[in-house]
């Protein structure tokens, strides 16, 4: 079972912490990449409806 942190996006509010470190794994950058080039694809009028 793989650690739920290496597939989940980090929310951006989370507080400014300075030892606050966050790993981003290849597979967690392909999906949201996939996921960004995707949705410029449809056009808003779609989306919309």
């Amino acid at each position: 079972m793989r650690p739920n942190i290496t597939i989940t996006i980090p929310t951006p509010y989370l507080p400014i912490d300075p030892r606050l470190v966050v790993l981003v794994g290849a597979d967690l950058v392909a999906a949201e990449q996939y996921r960004l080039y995707q949705a410029t694809d449809r056009p808003t009028e779609k989306i919309a409806a």
